[in-house]
């Protein structure tokens, strides 16, 4: 009995070793990108694991975030985050993978007044201004710590996850982009609706009159792009107007007329065409063909 008492104490002593040394190590970079001199905190500090440690092993992304978010109170925030339970990083869990913003500012918002999930979302974090498709994701999360920080029952978490989604997409414009493209008359000239039909038709290989996820994944991949199945279906999602899970050919005329006629600003399914057939090397530059 006694042998285990005293082995879940070195253990629990390990882990507050290592969770200190990374938050120092996370308060230094703040430091550091902050622009002060301030002299390192770590520079003295003997820790397990230290003699280990090089400058791989931080998120500059993070770092940066923080200090130019808060200032000198990205010192709080760090205090904050959580072990990951991975290799690495060791602390600083994220919201979102495409962005730097962690779990941690979700609580110090709270402690800041944030009282709603909008407030998190557009006032705090203000993700809910740089995409809509991440603010959605991150709900669940946010509502859910906010439930637990300010005790609210389920109806209230309920409420605010109605409230939070309809201010993305009515206040936030997710759906005026796609009322956008429904509402745009097809004002082509022949030669643009056949470049149109064209590049449909390069995505739409097997000819079935729509395009499915898996025509926009075979289409990255013979170019050498890689991109992530969530960004897949939200490439697809933007133009795919009746959600049917397909875009079909008058979709996406529409979407080509919006853009000549300035209904629409940008989309990201056509800038990522864009980018791909920009980069393909013609065949008397790669060394082929005859």
């Amino acid at each position: 009995m006694v042998s285990e008492v005293c082995a879940k104490i070195g253990h629990e002593k390990r882990e507050r070793e290592i969770l200190s040394f990374s938050l120092l190590h996370i308060l230094d970079e703040v430091a550091y990108a902050f622009k002060r001199r301030l002299p390192f905190m770590t520079f003295n500090w003997r820790s397990v694991k230290k003699a280990e440690h090089n400058e791989t092993l931080f998120l500059i992304q993070v770092a940066q975030h923080l200090a130019t978010t808060y200032g000198d109170r990205a010192y709080s925030v760090a205090k904050l985050c959580k072990l990951t339970g991975k290799r690495w990083p060791i602390v600083g869990k994220r919201l979102h993978g495409e962005f730097p913003y962690l779990e941690a500012e979700v609580h110090y918002a709270i402690r800041e007044y944030a009282c709603t999930a909008v407030d998190v979302l557009a006032r705090r974090l203000r993700l809910a201004f740089l995409n809509t498709y991440a603010a959605h994701e991150i709900l669940p999360f946010v509502v859910e710590t906010m439930g637990k920080d300010l005790g609210w029952s389920a109806a209230e978490k309920e409420r605010q996850t109605v409230a939070a989604r309809r201010f993305i997409d009515l206040e936030m414009g997710q759906e005026a982009r796609a009322q956008s493209v429904d509402n745009t008359p097809l004002n082509l000239t022949r030669a643009e609706m056949q470049q149109a039909k064209e590049r449909f038709n390069q995505l739409d290989r097997d000819r079935k009159g729509h395009i499915t996820v898996n025509d926009l994944r075979r289409h990255f991949r013979d170019h050498g792009e890689k991109l992530d199945e969530r960004l897949l279906h939200e490439l697809l999602n933007e133009v795919d107007l009746n959600k049917n899970g397909e875009i079909e050919l008058m979709e996406f005329l529409q979407l080509y007329s919006g853009l000549k006629g300035g209904q629409i600003s940008q989309n990201r399914l056509v800038r990522y065409l864009d980018t791909t057939e920009s980069q393909a090397i013609p065949v008397v530059r790669s060394g082929g063909g005859l």
